[in-house]
């Protein structure tokens, strides 16, 4: 039992953010190669990759701010990949890595000058359907507990995400080529909340898989809204 306790407690800890706010930390950077540089919010940004196999998928980032040098993230990502962009239109760079066709976005907060330390899960495939207001499309696969294909409009309050609507592509699952089809439906979030879904009607199509639904949302995203002509 006590070895059943440590091994539980070692999950917990591999599992607990590696985003770490901590001043003056030594940097040990012997065994990196400097990525990437980005300069935002009056500090300096050092992406510090790792130069050999054993250590190519893991990242170090570093601030320097003030004359003073923080260690803000030191642990594997996942496929090695990462990428840097303001996703909330904010201004800022955010961090973000990637998995099963999801961001995983860690929001840059220039009250603590750095990078949100939980993540925000949003399609990979994504655009601007009204660039005034900052309202987008994004599209996903199904994977996992989405059934089905789905595209969502959205927009960001900050770096929290306000889903407005969603399009699932109904087919069978796990379906050989050209299969029936039981069309696209619309859904409604409620008050924004991803986990509140409400249906509002079935849309007919011959094939969803073939749905053009960046042309739906720009034809029907002002009316859904209640945009006042």
């Amino acid at each position: 039992m006590r070895h059943r306790i440590k091994f539980i407690a070692v999950l917990l800890v591999c599992f607990s953010s590696v985003f770490i706010y901590a001043q003056n930390n030594v940097i040990d950077t012997k065994h990196f190669y400097l990525d990437k540089t980005v300069r935002q919010n009056k500090s300096i940004f050092k992406f510090w990759r790792g130069k050999v196999d054993s250590t190519h998928n893991k990242l170090i980032i570093e601030r320097i701010a003030k004359g003073k040098d923080t260690l803000l993230f030191n642990d594997y990502i996942r496929d090695g990949i990462y990428h840097m962009a303001d996703r909330n239109l904010d201004g800022f760079k955010d961090f973000i890595t990637y998995y099963h066709d999801y961001d995983e976005i860690n929001f840059f907060e220039p009250k603590t000058n750095g990078f949100k330390v939980k993540s925000v899960n949003m399609p990979m495939t994504f655009g601007l359907v009204d660039s005034s207001k900052d309202i987008f499309w994004g599209y996903r696969d199904a994977q996992y507990s989405e059934k089905f294909n789905y595209s969502i409009l959205y927009k960001y309050d900050s770096s929290t995400p306000i889903f407005y609507y969603k399009l699932v592509f109904e087919t069978p699952e796990y379906a050989d080529k050209n299969p029936p089809t039981n069309g696209v439906s619309l859904y409604k979030f409620e008050n924004g909340n991803y986990e509140k879904q409400i249906f509002l009607r079935h849309i007919n199509v011959k094939n969803p898989l073939k749905f053009d639904y960046k042309k739906f949302w720009n034809l029907n995203f002002k009316q859904l809204l209640g945009y006042k002509y």
